[in-house]
């Protein structure tokens, strides 16, 4: 061979020389652009990953307390009431602003006797929702099982001075209410008169509206039977403040229209 044949580079694997393939050439590797590719892929589903589970975490307190009501609802029905207690507590410390749960715990606390936990839960209750009747009517009966008359009394008074009533059946259940827990305690009688007379007239105008009057007369049987109960119910409390106040004639008539 001759000393005069020129040397060359060895080919690169793309037919250029290995020299520029190890330099590069100035441009970017084909490797090194997938790799931030797949990079901004990745970070591309992680937030999408987040922005889904978000509305799940923001539900996950709700829904645990939910679990734990469920759980404690069966131990109730098995008659585990120490188990039940102990669970709907648990629900509490995830959903403490949960009224509902504060109610059925103040409903299972009276059924196991415990009153004075009973009332904390309600006053929980009406704390979280003041404008509402519901828990002043549940909560005036545990005063009244307990004896309590004052206090029922002053819950009564308490709801028929919320802006609640939407029908006169709801504004007679509230003075029904009152009359009665007054005659319970034997203390201003006559205002529990006044009352329950205000009471049997709403009803009465609802069952028997007044020729002329506009007003309609009831319609279902439901609500003609739904009715006759409340005022019934009405009547015999006006018969027993009768009967407290002496008004023998009035008390019977007033009973003995209650049981027709």
């Amino acid at each position: 061979m001759s000393d005069s044949t020129p040397i060359t580079e060895p080919a690169g694997a793309d037919g250029g020389s290995a020299e520029g393939t190890r330099s590069g050439g100035g441009g970017t590797s084909p490797t090194s652009g997938g790799r931030r590719s797949r990079w901004i892929r990745r970070i591309l589903l992680l937030v999408l990953a987040f922005f889904a589970i978000l509305p799940l975490g923001a539900r996950l307190p709700q829904e645990v307390a939910r679990w734990y009501l469920a759980a404690a609802r069966v131990r109730h029905t098995e008659g585990n009431e120490q188990a039940a207690l102990r669970l709907i507590n648990r629900a509490l410390q995830w959903a403490p602003q949960d009224r509902a749960l504060h109610a059925q715990l103040a409903r299972w606390y009276e059924s196991a006797g415990r009153y004075d936990a009973c009332l904390k839960s309600w006053a929980n209750v009406i704390a979280l929702a003041p404008g509402e009747a519901w828990p002043y009517y549940e909560r005036a009966e545990v005063y009244r099982k307990l004896k309590r008359y004052r206090e029922a009394v002053d819950d009564a008074d308490r709801v028929l001075q919320l802006p609640v009533f939407e029908s006169d059946e709801s504004r007679s259940l509230a003075l029904n209410n009152s009359a009665y827990y007054r005659s319970l305690s034997g203390v201003e009688l006559d205002r529990a008169l006044r009352d329950a007379e205000t009471a049997v007239r709403l009803l009465e105008k609802r069952l028997r509206p007044p020729l002329g009057s506009g007003a309609t007369a009831v319609e279902t049987p439901a609500d003609l039977t739904e009715l006759a109960t409340s005022l019934a119910t009405t009547l015999d409390t006006r018969g027993f403040i009768h009967y407290r106040l002496g008004n023998y004639e009035a008390a019977q008539s007033d009973l003995d229209e209650a049981v027709v």
